[in-house]
Parts: C-alpha cells; structure tokens; sequence
C-alpha cells in the first residue's frame, strides 16, 4: 500500500493473513499526510517499480492531477487496476432536498 500526497509518504509491502489485513486497515484509519497536494504520476511510477509480480492495484483519488495516463497504461499492462474516483457532495453540487418529502403521495 502506497500513501502519497506530492511525495511517496508510506509504502507497505503486500504480505498475507489476517494480522496484515488489520494492519492495512489501521493504516488506513490512522495515516495523516503531510503533504497538501498530489502527484499521481510519481506513485504510478513507485508501484510500477515495487511491485514486479502481477498482481490487484486499487487507486484512491479525485484524479485531478495531470500527466499519469502514461504511467497508468504502464502500470495496467502488469496488474489488475481498480481505480476509484473520490467526489464529495459539494464538488458534485447535489440540491439539498429532503428525499422522505420528496418520493410521498398523497394517498387517493
């Protein structure tokens, strides 16, 4: 597992079992970054040069950085990718309703 911001933060190498999968997740729960912005170009590259076996990438990000594609298609002849677009509601600019008002009828 890779964290990064601008920067490689943390690297975790895969292993097996129970007690890494709990690792992973306390990882995951616990990390601060101490970077502000994010350079999915420079991970692509670091897993690209880690992970030498095929194996399942997962990439957590709002992909709003630019110059990675190439590094993608790299990385995705070697491995299984699984990306994940992060949005928030306030990027997605949903109206606020109140969906129990919204979906009732008025019986007949």
């Amino acid at each position: 597992m890779f964290f990064f911001t601008e920067r490689i933060e943390r690297w975790v190498p895969p292993f097996k079992g129970r007690r890494h999968i709990l690792r992973l997740i306390n990882d995951l729960l616990v990390f601060k970054p101490k970077g502000k912005g994010s350079d999915l170009r420079l991970a692509l590259k670091a897993v690209g040069k880690f992970l030498k076996r095929k194996s399942v990438c997962v990439i957590l990000s709002d992909f709003k950085t630019t110059g990675f594609w190439n590094e993608l298609s790299i990385v995705a002849r070697n491995m299984t990718l699984s990306p994940v677009v992060l949005r928030t509601l306030r990027i997605l600019n949903f109206p606020r309703t109140e969906p129990w008002k919204s979906r009732t009828r008025k019986p007949a």
